[in-house]
């Protein structure tokens, strides 16, 4: 069978997406770690872009601290407008394929009590996203479904975000198992 010709912008997304259409066979064997820091400036591009015009925030922005901790600054534009920063710890990490949320807990101090106001202000939160008892589940596989990528989690053993001062870490690692025949040499 001839395969098509790799030709124009998106001749990888073809080659990628037959790849994984097919269990990835031309890449069996592999078994790859990637350690992914993200800066504040990009995380905060990637959240900021997808906040509906709907909602009542005119501000974003992502700080990433020490110890797995970070900071969400957003400048409300009703019911009052007015600046708040709240603190996240990330508390769980993903266990692959299992469990696949993120969660962080809330950790500002006598912002609790008012989250679940906070929340409703937003109306709904995308369908990945969980608030129960100060602490967002976020569900990675739905995320991943929303976008086309579930196929690939497939492929991942482990997932990790962590940070450090400006930057999330994101840490992944991934095999492509042998379907039973060599790989050609």
């Amino acid at each position: 069978m001839e395969s098509p010709p790799l030709a124009g912008s998106a001749w990888w997304k073809l080659l990628l997406r037959e790849q994984l259409d097919s269990g990835f066979p031309d890449f069996a064997g592999t078994d790859a770690t990637i350690v992914l820091p993200v800066s504040d400036r990009l995380a905060t591009t990637l959240v900021a872009s997808r906040i509906p015009p709907s909602l009542p925030v005119r501000n974003l922005q992502l700080v990433a601290e020490a110890d797995n901790r970070f900071a969400v600054r957003v400048q409300l534009t009703k019911p009052v407008p007015m600046p708040v920063t709240l603190r996240f710890s990330i508390v769980e990490q993903p266990h692959l394929p299992d469990s696949p949320a993120l969660v962080c807990a809330v950790v500002s101090e006598g912002v609790g009590i008012f989250m679940g106001p906070l929340i409703r202000l937003f109306a709904t939160l995308p369908s990945w996203v969980r608030f129960n008892d100060n602490r967002f589940y976020v569900d990675l596989l739905r995320l991943a479904q929303q976008h086309g990528l579930s196929d690939f989690l497939r492929y991942l053993s482990e997932l990790r975000v962590t940070t450090v001062p400006g930057r999330f870490v994101v840490s992944m690692r991934g095999a492509v198992v042998s379907r039973g025949r060599d790989p050609v040499v």
